[in-house]
């Protein structure tokens, strides 16, 4: 065990928690501790061997998104991947900046879910009251496409219409995608850098990141 959660083993107090949680995995009240300690607390219990499949996916709920923005930044101490999954904001949503903002918060959290990555999700009571569209059919939508591969444009870009992008002339933010002759560009809500799908017929020839100011070539990917 690391250094950093040696120290509690020697406290009864959470030796009785790491009991209890082995005898109901699924609630346990634990109160009285202090707000530093709270985030330690929780990363010690899922590096416990008898509390392994804790450790792989971790729920946080706080009370409002600027706390939980706040749980996140300090968790990442511990776990560089935690993500935050905040509510939607009822007023200013349909604003471009603040809507796209809290888009790719959210879809950056479900994909690492749905991609099976261990992943810390920090989220408010607000946010698991929204309704949301079933893991199931999340995964229905995703679209991978892998080079020397077979992709139609055509039908690529109602997927990508239905998934909420927009068909540009030339893709300049991210939610955005463009088609040009043999050319496919999308540009990921939650990538930095849009990427350049070029077909020969119905095969992918190559696939590479560029950037969308100056249109140069980043990196040649396999897959995306």
């Amino acid at each position: 065990m690391s250094t950093l959660t040696a120290p509690l083993r020697e406290s009864e107090k959470y030796n009785q928690i790491v009991d209890a949680l082995q005898l109901n995995p699924v609630s346990v009240l634990a109160e009285g501790c202090a707000d530093a300690q709270k985030l330690h607390l929780i990363h010690a219990l899922t590096k416990e061997d008898s509390l392994a499949p804790c450790a792989r996916f971790r729920l946080i709920i706080t009370y409002s998104d600027q706390r939980a923005k706040e749980i996140q930044e300090n968790f990442r101490f511990y776990d560089r991947n935690a993500t935050l999954f905040p509510a939607k904001d009822l007023i200013f949503y349909q604003a471009d900046l603040r809507g796209r903002e809290l888009d790719t918060e959210r879809i950056r959290c479900l994909r690492r879910i749905i991609e099976g990555k261990p992943t810390t999700v920090v989220t408010t009571f607000a946010a698991l009251m929204t309704p949301q569209i079933p893991l199931d059919v999340l995964k229905k939508s995703v679209l991978s496409i892998e080079k020397r591969g077979e992709l139609s444009l055509t039908d690529t870009a109602k997927m990508l219409v239905a998934m909420g992008y927009e068909k540009q002339y030339q893709v300049e933010k991210p939610g955005q995608f463009a088609v040009r002759g043999d050319i496919l560009d999308i540009y990921e809500l939650t990538e930095e850098n849009p990427y350049r799908i070029e077909l020969w017929g119905d095969e992918v020839e190559s696939i590479r990141s560029f950037d969308v100011l100056s249109q140069r070539s980043l990196a040649q990917l396999e897959f995306v």
